[in-house]
């Protein structure tokens, strides 16, 4: 599938869903009105199979917001879905996982389940990142009593001087993640957190 076919499919990929109130868009967000959206599982087989790298990872990122923000009416069956999104993500990956094993080395086969393998990664990972951001926005604004006490972390960089970083005891790894690289001056999707007591050091990627 070549990008702008994709892009096409996406454009009408919404537009039907919202003529059947299953989808509505707000500037840049999405709201999910119903858990049985029209063309949802042709967008599954192009996330895993598009050919070009463009079309997958622009069909990932479609996917994975789709699990981000659900209209109130379905609060109710939110965590079921985003089960059997996540069981559907596994069960991609361990039969590209399977195939790998049982085909050749660099044959068109193993490739493409290599493919298959590495944008079910890639899905999981933009998931658990649009999570990171929802769980952001619910503790934004609240009460220090409600996010618990603060502590004082000392936030190291591979390179430069220390500094000093503070943080609730409830806040998530999206929110510590994001004063970090407001302290940094870079991007929060740049940064990697590791933990070592009593410092708190970050690795700038490239």
């Amino acid at each position: 599938m070549t990008q702008s076919a994709y892009s096409l499919f996406e454009f009408y990929f919404r537009f039907i869903n919202y003529l059947d109130q299953k989808f509505e868009q707000h500037l840049d967000e999405f709201t999910v009105k119903s858990f049985d959206l029209d063309g949802i599982d042709f967008l599954w087989q192009i996330v895993l199979n598009a050919s070009d790298n463009d079309v997958g990872e622009k069909a990932i990122v479609t996917l994975a917001r789709l699990q981000k923000n659900f209209a109130s009416h379905l609060q109710g069956g939110i965590l079921e879905s985003r089960h059997r999104f996540l069981s559907q993500c596994l069960r991609a990956l361990q039969e590209a996982a399977s195939v790998m094993q049982q085909s050749e080395a660099n044959s068109p086969t193993h490739l493409h389940a290599s493919q298959q393998a590495h944008r079910a990664i890639s899905l999981l990972n933009k998931f658990i990142q649009y999570l990171e951001v929802n769980l952001s926005k619910l503790t934004h604004g609240t009460s220090a009593v409600n996010k618990g006490s603060t502590m004082k972390l000392n936030l190291k960089p591979m390179t430069g001087e220390p500094h000093l970083i503070e943080v609730f005891e409830n806040d998530t790894v999206g929110e510590l993640r994001a004063k970090a690289a407001d302290i940094l001056k870079h991007s929060p999707k740049m940064l990697r957190l590791i933990c070592m007591r009593p410092l708190l050091f970050f690795a700038h990627h490239c």
